[in-house]
């Protein structure tokens, strides 16, 4: 029978192994970056597909809403809108006409109320000044105290401003004559506070 040789010597050469030693330290480095390329280049398609899904949501939201906007359009009538539109028109003028309207037979009453009976109005002049009723009068008086006398009520009136008497004369029967200026407060005249 034939003995197995057994030797300490080993078969391969000590460089050959240290060799082998670095090789499989580059193989793992190797596979370490080949797995993190794997994952990254994984994640990179994950985001691309949730970015084009989240894109592709959105598109339908669009065409959603847009079917919803010109369904909403169709339930309003165009003929309806434009009449509406015209309607406001008309409103947004009458109360522009209403706001700047005067009435002006409220400054006849004021005038009778505050004329005393010993004084005639001969001449009315009335003209908007600004916005503010101006009047131009001439009257007559019975003697000079009834004319001091309506000068001081027309200056105590709340509506009447600024009163100035002047050009006193007199006529061929005595009467004291005179002209007169003042302004109507504006409140007092508007259209709308007669409402109001």
């Amino acid at each position: 029978m034939v003995e197995p040789r057994t030797s300490f010597i080993p078969k391969k050469s000590l460089a050959s192994q240290e060799q082998q030693a670095p090789t499989k330290q580059r193989k793992a480095v190797y596979n370490f970056f080949f797995v993190l390329s794997v994952i990254v280049f994984a994640l990179s398609l994950l985001g691309w597909g949730l970015t084009y899904s989240y894109q592709a949501y959105l598109q339908n939201n669009i065409e959603a809403m847009k079917e919803s906007l010109q369904k909403a359009q169709a339930a309003f009538e165009a003929a309806l809108i434009i009449e509406l539109k015209d309607l406001n028109s008309r409103i947004d003028a009458s109360e522009e006409i209403l706001n700047y309207h005067v009435a002006s037979s409220r400054i006849f009453e004021l005038l009778e109320q505050v004329t005393l009976e010993s004084v005639r109005l001969t001449d009315f002049s009335y003209r908007l000044e600004d916005g503010v009723p101006t009047l131009r009068l001439q009257g007559q008086g019975r003697n000079y105290s009834s004319v001091a006398l309506q000068s001081s009520i027309f200056a105590d009136s709340k509506f009447i401003k600024d009163p100035v008497f002047s050009d006193f004369g007199l006529d061929r029967t005595g009467n004291v004559v005179f002209s007169l200026t003042a302004s109507v407060e504006p409140s007092f005249v508007s259209y709308k506070q007669l409402f109001e």
